[in-house]
């Protein structure tokens, strides 16, 4: 279904790389999903290089492919296949699937944690919790779809994409 990509020593999928249930890329045939790779690979390459240059800390794979999950972003092998799923519910009598809310903030790394609170609570007021915690503190690993916790660096800064969890 998806690639299994070694991080830190464990085994993980990636959500919006890997073709996971519930995701925009579930039902992806496998030749999209290897343009689909290789594009995303090829952007994620291409926007590090660019932070590099400005100085901004680079973003993490698992940080940079989180929104291609839900459709936040896309690449053209996504669009086309979000296209097909569309048109084939809607051939189908059904409505044309709706976008997710957004789930992930990968641009909000190094802003401002109050800032990125701010943000976050106007894309997404239905959220029950946005909490900034500093980065190097324990929690529970429970997952809720109601939060979204900031990870915040000693300076005050988001140090990894703030995503639903």
């Amino acid at each position: 279904v998806g690639r299994v990509v070694a991080y830190s020593g464990v085994m993980v999928l990636v959500r919006g790389l890997d073709r996971l249930d519930g995701t925009a890329l579930e039902g992806m045939r496998d030749d999209e999903w290897q343009e689909h790779t290789k594009e995303l690979q090829s952007r994620f390459m291409e926007v590090n290089r660019q932070r590099g240059a400005q100085g901004l800390k680079r973003l993490k794979f698992h940080d940079f492919c989180a929104p291609f999950a839900d459709g936040t972003e896309l690449t053209e092998a996504l669009r086309k296949h979000m296209e097909q799923k569309s048109r084939g519910a809607a051939a189908k009598g059904g409505a044309s699937p709706a976008p997710s809310s957004k789930q992930a903030w990968p641009e909000l790394v190094g802003r401002p944690a109050k800032d990125a609170v701010a943000l976050i609570r106007s894309e997404r007021p239905d959220l029950a919790e946005i909490l900034p915690v500093d980065d190097d503190s324990m929690f529970t690993m429970d997952f809720r779809e109601d939060r979204v916790r900031i990870l915040t660096a000693k300076d005050g800064t988001v140090s990894s994409a703030p995503r639903v969890g």
